[in-house]
């Protein structure tokens, strides 16, 4: 799903490493979107898909959002497989 959004955060890179020894970081990026829902989203890059956003700027991000079962509860992250700079709203 594709969104055009701001950014008006980006976190710092959290990192660590699995229980198959197999290290990780990850990094949220907060946007608000420029759609109907004009709410805020955490969006999560993974290991080699950490990339460098100015806030303020506006992207086109193609989002992946997927829920999982955990102990009885339901967690729901969204990733993001492609980002590219909004030409039409650089802001």
């Amino acid at each position: 799903m594709k969104i055009t959004a701001i950014v008006t955060d980006v976190l710092e890179i959290q990192s660590g490493t699995n229980k198959a020894g197999k290290e990780w970081k990850k990094q949220g990026v907060l946007v608000k979107q420029l759609n109907d829902f004009k709410g805020d989203l955490l969006i999560e890059f993974w290991n080699d898909n950490i990339l460098e956003f100015e806030k303020g700027r506006s992207y086109i991000f193609n989002i992946i959002v997927e829920s999982r079962e955990w102990n009885g509860k339901y967690f729901t992250n969204v990733s993001c497989n492609s980002v590219s700079p909004d030409n039409e709203n650089p802001f």
